[in-house]
């Protein structure tokens, strides 16, 4: 089972065959949205619907450039906002000559604003700083509007702690990666969670879920669990069944004691 990779996907690759990909056990896409102010990936809409009916969740990236950084984020964000999920990502890739830490903050923050307009209740956005350590570093590249980092790093034991970030939400750590079912070499991340185990409630969506469902299972809570990103009935059982076991309050939330506990 591969629920803690993802894939991402451009122009670039051949279309990848989602069904084998999600037999295979991915949960996650990432997926190239835009460039610029003048170029999208059509193609990025298809895969995303056919992911989303699948169960998946995806991350969408726009290919910043320097100039019109909020400009951008409108173009991005009427691009994907037809097919954008909550509990999607959305994330900044910085790694143009020119674009320094002013531009990824600038996108961001329009990106914040827009996607809350669109979902009023929603109190975060789900945003990724992309990028390698010897671009994002130089360039003063930091968490803007709580956004974690997608660091690409290749041919090491572990990503690069980047100043600036509490940690990793996920690493790029091959571009050579080969997919179920398609010709070629891809990129290929792995979630990390050393620093990002968020307080998580029934009804939330994404990765975190994900990771949450591997840790129950893993602790033999597994008969419970829908195969999806979601937190629904089920996961809400085990989490009140673990928590029943060690005398804690039955309220389907996963706080910072459980998550110690699961990983004890």
């Amino acid at each position: 089972m591969k629920l803690l990779y993802m894939f991402d996907f451009s122009s670039n690759n051949s279309p990848p065959n989602l069904k084998k990909l999600w037999a295979e056990g991915y949960r996650a896409l990432g997926l190239k949205a835009t460039e610029g102010n003048g170029y999208e990936w059509h193609e990025c809409e298809r895969l995303a619907k056919a992911w989303h009916k699948m169960g998946g969740t995806c991350a969408y990236y726009a290919f910043l450039h320097k100039e019109q950084p909020t400009l951008e984020a409108n173009y991005f964000w009427q691009f994907v906002k037809g097919f954008f999920q909550p509990g999607d990502w959305i994330a900044a890739d910085a790694e143009r000559s020119g674009v320094n830490g002013p531009v990824v903050e600038a996108f961001q923050k329009e990106i914040r604003f827009l996607v809350r307009e669109k979902f009023p209740k929603r109190t975060e956005v789900d945003q990724l700083t992309y990028g390698s350590p010897g671009f994002l570093i130089p360039n003063h590249i930091v968490s803007y509007c709580g956004a974690e980092l997608w660091e690409a790093s290749y041919g090491v034991g572990s990503p690069q702690r980047v100043k600036g970030f509490d940690g990793w939400l996920l690493w790029q750590y091959t571009d050579h990666a080969h997919a179920p079912g398609m010709s070629g070499n891809i990129d290929e991340s792995k979630v990390m969670w050393r620093f990002f185990e968020p307080e998580l409630h029934p009804g939330d969506y994404g990765f975190c879920v994900v990771h949450l469902k591997a840790l129950l299972h893993k602790r033999g809570y597994g008969g419970f669990l829908v195969d999806n990103m979601t937190f629904g009935l089920g996961v809400r059982r085990a989490v009140n069944q673990f928590k029943k076991k060690r005398g804690w309050p039955q309220n389907g939330i996963v706080g910072r004691a459980m998550w110690e506990a699961l990983n004890a």
